[in-house]
């Protein structure tokens, strides 16, 4: 019986006639690769022997059919995705398990995806079209109408996370598996431009640094948590550790490997957020969702991510606006944008046209749209500020938290292949 729905799930997935003959040959193949027992989907009792990697050396081949047409060209093949997996599968087999612990377990039920979230890492597109396909725009045929505001804060009810119950656990057990990472040092300058340059955490973890780790804070940084530095960040980071007593804010720091340990989740797809439009195309692919590339890939990135973070950030101004002006967020949400690469870094906020440019997401969204015109802010000229930015970011650290930070991220460096010690990290770069 086991080997008969093996059968069928391969024959599904291969999409394969189900005859006498197809059966015979299927069960020499099974038998042939020992691999019964051990499907694609399931995942196996045995923790990373031989026959788990036998039985995910089957499923990759299937890869050798994807991202070959012309209509969506990809710079990340089935080969790279096998290596990622075959990195952690290897450190997994040697190591057993790194935190034991998955977090945010969630996925796609309709079309048997799961994936496991690692905030700050492709996080909000993965919850977009989980909650896509539980009916939040669904009736617009396209997840891309969903911005962050609705995401994160609009019919939370949407995003069914998993449970611990053995109808998740089976669904779990019988899907495709993903989940997407992130160079650690990229991560937390990320997270803290999202969380703490603009308006956020700061009411809640903002506060909570202050208090922990500055010296003499005023009263108004104590109650407002809004003048957090990079510095004092890392200082946090450092000091909560792998610790999980903050896990709903904190999670968006913590080593991915503590937060979706994959020797537990065993993804059958390790995507990076360096590479997240490739890798999710190909993830697609293998659930036959094939009719959402053209939606999530002909949207220019960069021009998306600014309107919503304008959209996002004057919505939830209303909480903050005892500590800062409309100006003022004006000015944050334009220096986020100059650390993101998206405006030049020597123009600064004009100040004397705030009361207009911050009246509505569209007047301040016509705004930078009029400067990234005016200055011809292309990818390449993204890339450098941005490059520049978070050297300067890092420059700020001292050598002595800079070890602190390898050690605390060293399984995250380990497992999916960044270097723990990059150019910009140095102190012996010279910035221009």
């Amino acid at each position: 019986m086991p080997e008969f729905l093996g059968i069928l799930q391969i024959a599904y997935l291969y999409k394969l006639p189900v005859t006498y003959t197809s059966i015979y040959i299927l069960l020499q193949v099974l038998y042939g690769c020992k691999v019964i027992g051990a499907f694609w989907w399931g995942v196996p009792e045995e923790n990373f022997d031989g026959s788990f990697k036998q039985s995910f050396v089957l499923n990759y081949s299937k890869y050798t059919n994807l991202s070959t047409d012309n209509t969506t060209l990809v710079s990340v093949t089935p080969e790279v995705l096998h290596k990622r997996w075959e990195k952690v599968i290897e450190i997994c087999h040697r190591k057993g398990q790194i935190s034991g612990k998955t977090f945010e377990l969630a996925g796609i039920r309709s079309h048997g995806l799961s994936f496991c979230a690692v905030q700050k890492a492709g996080c909000t597109m993965w919850i977009r079209l989980s909650k896509y396909f539980e009916g939040q725009n669904y009736n617009t045929g396209n997840p891309m109408t969903l911005n962050k505001r609705m995401i994160h804060l609009q019919a939370p009810s949407l995003y069914k996370q998993f449970k611990d119950n053995q109808n998740d656990r089976l669904f779990i057990q019988h899907s495709l598996r993903a989940m997407t990472v992130r160079d650690p040092y990229s991560r937390l300058w990320s997270a803290y431009i999202d969380k703490f340059v603009l308006v956020d955490f700061w009411h809640t973890k903002g506060k909570h640094i202050v208090s922990m780790v500055r010296k003499n804070a005023t009263s108004k940084a104590l109650k407002c948590g809004h003048d957090v530095t990079f510095s004092e960040f890392i200082e946090y980071v450092l000091n909560i550790g792998h610790d999980f007593k903050y896990l709903d804010q904190d999670k968006h720091w913590l080593p991915a490997s503590d937060i979706c340990d994959p020797c537990v989740f065993k993804p059958h797809v390790i995507g990076k957020q360096e590479s997240f439009k490739d890798d999710l195309i190909q993830t697609l692919k293998l659930v036959h969702l094939d009719d959402l590339i053209e939606n999530l890939t002909s949207v220019d990135s960069t021009e998306f991510e600014i309107k919503e973070e304008i959209d996002y950030n004057i919505w939830r101004y209303p909480s903050f606006n005892q500590c800062i002006t409309k100006c003022e967020l004006g000015e944050r949400i334009w220096r986020a944008f100059q650390y993101n690469g998206y405006l030049p870094l020597e123009l600064n906020f004009p100040m004397e046209t705030c009361a207009e440019s911050t009246k509505s997401v569209e007047t301040f969204y016509k705004l930078v749209s009029d400067i990234r015109k005016e200055y011809n802010m292309t990818s390449e000229i993204k890339k450098v500020n941005r490059r520049k930015k978070i050297t300067e970011a890092y420059q700020q650290i001292s050598d002595e938290n800079m070890e602190k930070l390898k050690r605390l991220y060293q399984m995250d460096f380990e497992m999916f292949g960044y270097e723990a010690n990059p150019d910009f990290t140095r102190r012996s770069n010279i910035l221009k």
